[in-house]
């Protein structure tokens, strides 16, 4: 309750005035409390748009990530080069198709490898310590080789970086194919050496003499110059058909000791791309030397001595097959349509070579022997007991007696 007292002008009278709080608070209190719940309402409302509003947003934000990892799915899948995903371990997370069509492998079985299941000539070690410097610097560039599976070599130009996901490392990788400009590069290489091979050799087939001689010079410079793993020369045998090897050079010159070759079809021996050069009379090129059949009796030599190529080509002078020149390389598929064609030149300017050689002998033999019936007949004029004259024709003028 609540009162107010007041005088009343003129009269000693007071009036008082009475009020119950109640009365008076309620609506008051009332108010208040409607404008609280409503202010509640509003900040209820407030905070369920807001959280609509962020909900949404984060809706979308995902649905931009989705769309956005999709899309970046999307074009490293349909990229060129080869992209992978390697954790700290070397064990490959994911792969592109790009990278299966390189490699030959499915998706499933690259995810089932690690990079020393793939890698030609890197260790686990050294993987673990490539992938160390690549943490390290946050990126790098590279080149590497790898097994595809088939057996054959490719050549990639690698470019990674680093990323750390949940606490995970996390290496990406884009590899692009470089074997076949590699091989454009060697093969330009290879032709260079060869053409200077040509050059070198000319000058040295000058000096040689003999058969066994140019063999020489012809394996010795072609090691040298044009770095085959092994260059051997023969010369036919054409009672017995075998082939007499005079000259080897090379890391694998012991390959060629002990070697049989014969131009019998019906032998073992024949039946390889020398035996066949001889018979045919024609260059024979074999570029999977350790897998073709017809080189399977020296398949095992070929792997102990890493022998991947060949080509054997006949020595003809004047139509005639007097030997064989053979040459080996390390590297697959090496001789190629204009490497054969330059090792062909090659052969012809050693059968050239030869053929004046022959005729050199065989003039310095006529010599020989004309000197020697002179002789003879010189000593049967001057010893024998019959009295004998000589005369010039057409003349008849006496140029010698002889004692008797």
């Amino acid at each position: 309750m609540r009162a107010v007292i007041s005088d009343v002008p003129g009269t000693s009278w007071r009036l008082i005035a009475k009020v119950d709080v109640d009365e008076v608070e309620g609506p008051e209190r009332l108010l208040r409390w409607v404008i609280g719940a409503l202010a509640m309402v509003m900040l209820a409302a407030s905070a369920f748009g807001v959280r609509l509003v962020w909900r949404a947003s984060e809706a979308r934000l995902a649905l931009t990530a989705e769309r956005a990892e999709r899309s970046s799915r999307g074009l490293i899948e349909t990229a060129v080069d080869g992209a992978l995903r390697v954790d700290g371990h070397g064990r490959i997370l994911d792969v592109n198709r790009s990278l299966c069509e390189m490699t030959g492998y499915s998706r499933a079985e690259l995810l089932s490898m690690t990079l020393a299941d793939v890698e030609d000539n890197l260790t686990p070690e050294a993987i673990a310590s490539a992938l160390a410097r690549i943490k390290a610097t946050g990126r790098m560039r590279f080149t590497t080789r790898w097994k595809r599976r088939d057996g054959t070599l490719i050549e990639f130009d690698a470019t990674t970086s680093y990323t750390e996901t949940d606490g995970e490392d996390v290496f990406f990788g884009f590899v692009r194919d470089l074997t076949d400009e590699l091989r454009r590069n060697r093969q330009l290489e290879r032709l260079n050496l060869f053409y200077r091979f040509m050059r070198d050799i000319e000058v040295g087939l000058r000096e040689a003499r003999e058969p066994a001689g140019m063999l020489r010079v012809y394996t010795e410079t072609a090691v040298a110059r044009a770095g085959p793993v092994l260059a051997w020369g023969g010369v036919l045998d054409p009672l017995s058909g075998e082939v007499d090897i005079l000259a080897a050079a090379g890391t694998a010159a012991e390959c060629a000791r002990g070697l049989r070759i014969t131009n019998d079809a019906l032998r073992p021996e024949g039946q390889g791309p020398s035996g066949r050069a001889l018979r045919e009379g024609r260059t024979q090129v074999v570029n999977d030397f350790q897998s073709n059949g017809m080189t399977g009796p020296w398949h095992e030599q070929a792997r102990r001595f890493d022998i991947r190529s060949n080509v054997s080509v006949p020595i003809l002078v004047e139509g005639k097959v007097v030997g064989v020149i053979a040459v080996y390389a390390r590297e697959p598929n090496f001789f190629d349509e204009a490497m054969v064609e330059l090792v062909d030149e090659s052969v012809r300017t050693l059968a050239l070579a030869w053929a004046a050689a022959h005729h050199v002998q065989e003039r310095d033999a006529e010599r020989e022997r004309r000197l020697a019936s002179e002789d003879r007949y010189q000593r049967i004029f001057e010893f024998s007991w019959m009295p004998m004259q000589l005369h010039s024709l057409p003349d008849m003028d006496l140029v010698a007696v002889n004692s008797a």
